[in-house]
């Protein structure tokens, strides 16, 4: 029988996820895709369970932004309806609401709502379930900490908290006015109107990463939100890969966010661009196809042209779609690459701009690294 690839054993994992619910696990470790990967998301504390007494919890303070969960919530008007979780490597504040999840959501709904029964064993998933505001929290707390799982095999690292001072912090805040107030208060920032969700460091503390969102500003329920929450997260994790020190190339900054965003659903895709307007034709759908075309026809964006380029906002449209599919040929066909570039930015002895990084680690000029990808979107087992 002849042995199958890492595409077809990496597509084989997905398709599992959807195909076979009943699957215990979804996850399939990067460097080893036959393998299943266990997600851990525990242990964890809840508000809303230790004040309703579920399990051995006690009540006990959380500090997020650095003061008491009471005192953020009220400096941001929420009022009394919201949820602090902390995991393993998150604190999740959360003011959402009710809300419904199918099975066709994304390939890992199936698994993620049975994880959701581990936690609250009156939960009992279907392929369309209706959750409560308590059991859409905790559906976060799965899915990111099954984000950082991936992450962690990928990268190799094993770190607490990836190696950064403390847990992440990630707001879901319903109503768009919070998430407004949230971000010109404690971030400090002021973005433009049609903004719905952002990340930034402490003010004044490099270590610590906070990511918020605004539900009620995205149109596309569940989905939408849970596309816009894990781009924005991989965006941290990445550059808080064994403590954030430099920023990370814009390239791989964006291609793994976009990477994370688009195993969630191809259907909703962040860009973080100068412009406000999202780019109509890559907003949703096959990014691959579109890809081949420009390959096949040699107006792709040259790799030695923008690799240097240090933060995604740098990025064209076209740049962004195009270091996605750089990451995902990485991941799919080298993944080791990807924890060696990562690596690199988290070297306190020397900056690295992005074309020493590629010398380095693929001992050839970004040029010569961009007809290696050029013949992987050709191939012809990439249909």
């Amino acid at each position: 029988m002849r042995r199958m690839d890492r595409r077809t054993l990496l597509a084989l994992g997905l398709l599992a996820a959807v195909a076979a619910p009943q699957e215990t696990f979804d996850e399939r470790s990067p460097r080893a895709p036959d393998q299943a990967l266990p997600v851990t998301f525990a242990p964890w504390y809840c508000s809303r369970c230790a004040a309703e007494k579920r399990g051995e919890a006690e009540p006990r303070d959380i500090q997020l932004m650095g003061k008491p969960a009471p005192q953020l919530a009220h400096e941001l008007s929420v009022g009394r309806d919201w949820i602090v979780i902390e995991s393993p490597t998150f604190r999740i504040f959360s003011s959402l609401e009710a809300g419904k999840v199918r099975y066709s959501d994304t390939p890992f709904a199936a698994a993620d709502l049975r994880r959701l029964n581990e936690i609250l064993a009156g939960f009992v998933p279907s392929s369309q379930s209706f959750l409560s505001a308590h059991e859409r929290a905790h559906l976060y707390q799965i899915r990111l900490e099954r984000v950082v799982c991936h992450f962690r095999a990928l990268t190799g690292n094993d770190l607490p908290f990836l190696g950064m001072g403390d847990r992440f912090e990630v707001y879901l805040l319903q109503d768009g006015g919070h998430y407004r107030a949230f971000t010109e208060r404690l971030l400090g920032r002021v973005f433009g109107p049609k903004s719905t969700a952002q990340r930034e460091h402490y003010p004044g503390d490099r270590n610590h990463f906070a990511v918020a969102v605004g539900a009620d500003l995205l149109q596309g329920g569940d989905r939408q939100l849970n596309n816009t929450v894990i781009h924005h997260v991989a965006h941290t994790l990445a550059e808080g890969h064994r403590r954030y020190v430099a920023d990370v190339w814009g390239w791989l900054d964006a291609g793994l966010a976009h990477y994370y965003e688009r195993r969630e659903s191809p259907d909703y895709n962040y860009f973080c661009l100068d412009t406000t307007d999202p780019p109509r034709e890559y907003a949703r759908g096959d990014w691959q196809r579109k890809i081949r075309y420009l390959v096949s026809r040699k107006k792709e964006p040259n790799f030695g042209v923008w690799c240097d380029k240090t933060l995604p906002q740098q990025l064209t449209v076209e740049q962004h779609v195009a270091a996605w599919s750089f990451v995902d040929w990485l991941v799919t066909t080298d993944p080791v690459r990807v924890a060696k570039l990562l690596d690199l930015t988290a070297d306190q002895r020397r900056k690295w701009s992005g074309t020493e990084a590629i010398r380095e680690v693929f001992g050839t000029t970004p040029e010569a690294v961009h007809e290696r990808w050029r013949e992987y979107v050709l191939s012809a087992d990439r249909g």
